[in-house]
């Protein structure tokens, strides 16, 4: 019996880490940056399923950064030219 438990352990022990390498192995999604040289405004978008609730901006000269809403884990960038 305890055999039995200690096997059961141990493979859910394994499958876990299994899990753990698949999903660490997912490939990152880079952020496109604008061409060089180019002044932009950074815009950063928060949402809540789909959506929007919120929002980060910075970037252009002579103009302040700003914010509303609530941020979320996951933000998607903008790059609007100034």
């Amino acid at each position: 019996m305890f055999r039995r438990g200690l096997v059961r352990r141990g493979a859910v022990a394994a499958a876990l880490a299994l899990g753990a390498v698949a999903v660490g192995a997912a490939p990152a999604q880079a952020i496109e940056l604008p061409p060089p040289g180019t002044e932009n405004l950074i815009v950063m978008n928060f949402y809540r399923g789909d959506d929007l609730v919120g929002q980060k901006w910075w970037g252009c000269p002579g103009q302040p950064a700003g914010r509303w809403g609530t941020e979320t884990p996951h933000p998607t960038f903008h790059f609007v030219p100034c």
